[in-house]
């Protein structure tokens, strides 16, 4: 390539990013202030929240009640990607054994600050109770599902941190941790045709209402929370697993 035609391009792109940057201003310029509506829309679904579902947390109101069959859909992609990320793994990998690598490139390993560890170990209990916390609130409070399901994971991911690849699969061993995400994402499909069974929709919400504001409240919405925050906890700690079966040297 030609020092003209280098030139020429990096003009270009110089170009671009200034318009792209200009653009981008002007419809950050143009967005509504925090907290200010410019429609009917977010009053109606505040309205309509605690109406029909008694629920507080109105994005858990959309995405299991305007848009079920399309949370279904996201949970499933992440499965499937989980799967087909530990299917990979397991071909390539072939079997494992409990040896660790040798250090690459003649660097040597270094061994976890106990410091660290204790306080990664401390960390685990109180990353899953506030994982459950969020899962069980959320209908209530901003969170849900993923967000709790991520949270109780990372608790996991601590217990490796804090104990190392050997206990963390005595206390999350795979198969079991499968058989939960497998149990979050059949129990989302069951709850939605149930409906079905009962004579209504998919998704449609069969159970107690509850009141506003109480911890058992929103119908199915909690439930659906809680099925959505097994799969994506169990989801990610077999993510984790085939993460750290790398560390581990092939036969």
């Amino acid at each position: 390539m030609s020092a003209s035609a280098g030139n020429g391009r990096r003009i270009a792109g110089a170009v671009l990013a200034v318009a792209l940057c200009a653009l981008a201003c002007v419809a950050f310029a143009g967005l509504p202030h925090f907290g200010e509506s410019r429609g009917p829309y977010e009053q109606r679904r505040a309205i309509e929240a605690v109406r029909a579902r008694q629920a507080t947390n109105l994005d858990a109101f959309v995405n299991f009640d305007y848009r079920g069959f399309d949370t279904l859909g996201e949970e499933y992609i992440f499965l499937v990607a989980i799967g087909g990320f530990s299917l990979l793994l397991a071909e390539r990998r072939g079997e494992i054994s409990d040896a660790p690598r040798p250090p690459a490139d003649g660097r040597a390993s270094v061994a976890p600050d106990p410091v660290i560890r204790a306080f990664a170990l401390a960390f685990v209990p109180a990353c899953i109770l506030y994982g459950f916390y969020v899962v069980l609130h959320g209908q209530l409070t901003p969170g849900g599902g993923f967000q709790g399901g991520v949270a109780i994971a990372t608790g996991a991911l601590a217990a490796w941190l804090g104990g190392g690849y050997r206990r963390f699969v005595r206390v999350f061993p795979k198969t079991p941790v499968e058989g939960f995400e497998t149990l979050g994402a059949l129990g989302y499909v069951a709850l939605g045709a149930g409906a079905l069974l009962a004579g209504g929709t998919f998704m449609q919400n069969v159970l107690p209402l509850g009141k506003a504001g109480a911890l058992f409240s929103a119908g199915t919405i909690d439930a659906l929370n809680g099925f959505v925050g097994m799969a994506i906890s169990g989801g990610f700690v077999v993510l984790f697993v085939e993460f750290l079966k790398e560390t581990r040297a092939s036969r």
